[in-house]
C-alpha cells in the first residue's frame, strides 16, 4: 500500500473530502476515455480502408497511363483520356478524405493522451480514497462515540454475512453433488431393471453383467445416502428448514438387497425397481426445489453484504 502523507492536511477527514471532490471532478473521464478510444479505432479502420482504395486507384491510373494501342484500332479507345481523368478525380477525392482523417486522428491522439493522463490521476485518487477510508475507519473504531459503535456493529454484521455466504457456497456444492449422484442412481436402477427382460437373459454374459449392474447400483445408493446426510447437516448450518422425509431413500437398500440375493421373481423385482426409481426421482425434485431456495438465499446474502458495505462507507465518509 502506498504511504500517503497525511501530515500536509489538517486531518484524515479533510483529506477524505478533498480526494472525494477530486474524484467527482474526474467522474466523466472513464466514459470519455472509452468513447475517444472507440472513435480512434473507427478512424484507424477508415484510414486503412481509404489507403487500400487509394492504392487500387493508383494502380488503375498507372495501367491506363501505360496503355498503348495500334493506329488501326485507335477509334475504339477514343474515351481512354476521359476514363483516365475520371480515375484521377476519384483518386484526388479519396486523397482529400484520407488527409482529412489523418489530421483528425492527430487531434484525437492528442485528446486521448490527455484523457489517459487524467484517468491515471483518477486511478491514483481512488487508491488513496481506499487507503483513507481504512485509516478513518480505524480512527472511528478507536473513538468512544456513537459513530464508532455503529461502525463496529456494521463490521460485525458484514463478517457474519460473509461467513453465512461461505456456508451457502458449501451447501450449493453439496447440492450439485447430490443431484449428480441421484441422476446416476436413477439410471443405474433403470439399467438393473433392463436385466429383468427375457431377451437380456439370453445373453451369454447375462449373470455377470447383472451382478455388475447391481454392484454399481448399490455403490451409488450408498454414496447418495452419505451425501444426503451431509446435505442435511449443511442445511441445518444455514438454518434452512426442510422435511426429513423428503431426503430419505427408505426403500433403496431393501430393494437392492432383494434383487442382489435373487430371491424374488423378475416380475416382483421389476415392480420394486419401478417404485425405487420413482422415489429417487421424487427426492431429486425435492433437492432441485431446495437448490432454488438456496440460490435465492445466496442472492439475498450478496445484496445484504453490498448494503452493509455501502453503509460502512457512508458512516466513514460522513463522520
Amino acid at each position: 500500500m502506498k504511504n500517503y502523507n497525511i501530515s500536509k492536511v489538517t486531518n484524515t477527514k479533510n483529506r477524505l473530502k478533498e480526494v472525494q471532490k477530486q474524484i467527482e471532478g474526474l467522474a466523466r473521464i472513464e466514459s470519455e476515455y472509452s468513447q475517444v478510444g472507440q472513435k480512434l479505432e473507427d478512424i484507424e479502420t477508415s484510414i486503412n480502408v481509404l489507403l487500400k482504395n487509394l492504392e487500387e486507384k493508383n494502380s488503375e491510373i498507372q495501367r491506363l497511363e501505360g496503355f498503348s494501342i495500334g493506329s488501326a484500332i485507335k477509334s475504339i479507345f477514343v474515351d481512354k483520356n476521359k476514363v483516365l481523368e475520371t480515375k484521377r478525380n476519384e483518386y484526388y477525392a479519396l486523397s482529400k478524405k484520407y488527409d482529412k482523417l489523418k489530421l483528425e486522428k492527430v487531434g484525437m491522439d492528442f485528446e486521448f493522451k490527455i484523457l489517459k493522463g487524467k484517468l491515471n490521476k483518477l486511478t491514483e485518487y481512488k487508491k488513496e480514497l481506499e487507503y483513507l477510508i481504512e485509516l478513518r475507519a480505524k480512527e472511528l473504531l478507536n473513538e468512544n462515540s456513537s459513530q464508532g459503535h455503529s461502525l463496529q456493529n456494521i463490521i460485525k454484521d458484514f463478517e457474519e454475512e460473509k461467513q453465512f455466504l461461505k456456508l451457502i457456497n458449501i451447501t450449493t456444492a453439496i447440492l450439485d453433488k447430490v443431484l449428480n449422484r441421484l441422476t446416476l442412481l436413477s439410471a443405474s436402477y433403470r439399467e438393473v431393471e433392463s436385466y429383468t427382460s427375457w431377451k437380456r437373459s439370453r445373453n451369454r454374459n447375462y449373470a455377470f453383467d447383472k451382478r455388475q449392474a447391481i454392484k454399481r447400483a448399490k455403490e451409488l445408493n450408498l454414496e447418495s445416502k452419505l451425501l444426503l446426510s451431509k446435505l442435511e447437516m449443511s442445511l441445518r448450518d444455514i438454518g434452512y428448514t426442510f422435511r426429513p422425509l423428503d431426503l430419505q431413500l427408505v426403500s433403496f437398500e431393501n430393494v437392492i438387497g432383494m434383487f442382489f440375493d435373487n430371491i424374488i421373481s423378475d416380475f416382483i423385482l421389476k415392480q420394486n425397481l419401478y417404485k425405487a426409481v420413482e422415489e429417487v426421482d421424487s427426492v431429486y425434485r425435492a433437492i432441485k426445489k431446495i437448490k432454488m431456495d438456496i440460490l435465492r438465499l445466496f442472492t439475498k446474502s450478496e445484496n445484504n453484504m453490498q448494503r452493509l458495505s455501502e453503509v460502512r462507507t457512508s458512516i466513514i465518509l460522513n463522520n
